[in-house]
Order: C-alpha cells, then structure tokens, then sequence
C-alpha cells in the first residue's frame, strides 16, 4: 500500500501538479479560455503587419478614385461630342460653298476717300442790256446788194435804235461783221442776230474803225452775203 502513489502527490517528470477534482480553475489553466483566445491574438499579430485603412473621401481612397474615373469618362464623352460636332460643320461648310471659308479671318473694305473737289461756281451776274433806245448804231455796206445799208438801217429803226445815216464801205467783205466800242459786246451780239451774223464775228471797234463812226456806238458792216 505505501508503493501505489497518492491522488494528490505530484507525478515524476510532470511540470506542474494536476489540480484535484473539483478545485477552481484559472484562466490561465483553462483550455476554453485559452482556445478563445487564441484567435483575438492571431488577430493582434497579423494587425500589426497590415496596413490601415484609409477613411472614405480622402486622397487614395477607392471613393475618390471612382469619382476621378467617372470624371475622365464623362470629360472624354463631351470632348467627343465638340470633335464631331465641329466636324460635321465643317463638312456642311464645305457642301454647302463652293470655296472653303476661313473661320475668324474677318476682310474689312476701308472706303476710299473722295479726291474730288467740289467747286463752287460764282453766282452769274447777268448786267440787263441797254435799252435800245440809247445806243447809237450805223450801218454799213461792204459789198452786199445795193441799197443794203439803207435797209438795214430801216430796220433798226423799226427795232427802236437810235440809228446815224447809212455810208458805204470802201473795203469789200466776203462775210458781215459787227463792231462795238466800251462794253457793248452783248448789244452789239444782240444786234448781229437781225442780220443773221454769227457771235464770233462780233468784234471790238478797232481804231481808226473800218468807216467814219459819227459817235456810232455800233457798226454794222455788210458783206457780200447780205441780200435784203
């Protein structure tokens, strides 16, 4: 009997003693506890390698790069729309002239400026004519018809000039001519119309005059075209 081991002596080469039946158990000693606790501690060990995650919305996170994606998408598919939008106006530019026409260039036409003068004319002072009345006329004969000067003098009477005798010209005349002293040359112009004599053989009276004047203001000398 003193050979078998007592319940409560301790057993060679065991580390610690066996608890008897029915003493408490610490959780140090208890197998449970010990299996419990075994994953939260495997947990800790692999936390301490691993890297922490990043709250929502800050820079890298997945929030952020989905925004940033989904941003390049709807900025390709706008820029994709302007191309050939602006594409497709250039191609009906194209069809619809028959020229290209550049987009921006504006030509501009500067009027020219106006190198004419206007001149002013002066205002035409015409100088009433004499009455009739007051200017002298003599007529002449210059190889006209016989009688010629007579006539003609008969007929400036009729007219209401103031007429001097009718004389004859010693130099003969192929054609009439109308001479006038001072500023007459417009009464004298009128004159020349009763005979049908042209403006430019109405002339200034040259001195000595072609035949004696007697105070004649105007001299008409007929020539030989003359046939009254």
């Amino acid at each position: 009997m003193s050979d078998l081991p007592r319940p409560d002596a301790p057993q060679q080469g065991a580390g610690q003693a066996r608890p008897l039946p029915g003493a408490p158990v610490s959780d140090d000693e208890d197998p449970l506890a010990i299996l419990a606790a075994a994953p939260s501690q495997r947990t800790g060990k692999r936390s301490r390698g691993a890297r922490t995650p990043r709250p929502p919305g800050s820079e890298g996170s997945p929030e952020v790069a989905s925004l940033r994606g989904a941003l390049l998408i709807v900025g390709s598919v706008i820029l994709g729309v302007v191309v050939l939008a602006k594409g497709y106006q250039t191609e009906g530019n194209l069809v619809a002239g028959s020229s290209p026409t550049t987009v921006g260039e504006t030509t501009t036409t500067r009027p020219l400026a106006s190198t004419s003068t206007a001149t002013t004319e002066p205002p035409s002072t015409t100088v009433p004519l004499k009455p009739p009345g007051s200017i002298a006329v003599r007529v002449a004969n210059a190889g006209g018809q016989e009688g010629v000067a007579i006539k003609g003098t008969q007929k400036l009477q009729a007219l209401g000039y103031k007429t001097l005798p009718a004389v004859d010209d010693p130099v003969k005349l192929p054609q009439s001519k109308v001479f006038y002293q001072g500023e007459l040359r417009a009464e004298a112009i009128e004159i020349a119309k009763q005979f049908g004599i042209p403006e430019e053989r109405v002339e200034q009276m040259s001195t000595p005059p072609p035949v004696a004047a007697n105070g004649a203001e105007v001299l008409v000398d007929l020539g030989a075209e003359q046939k009254l």
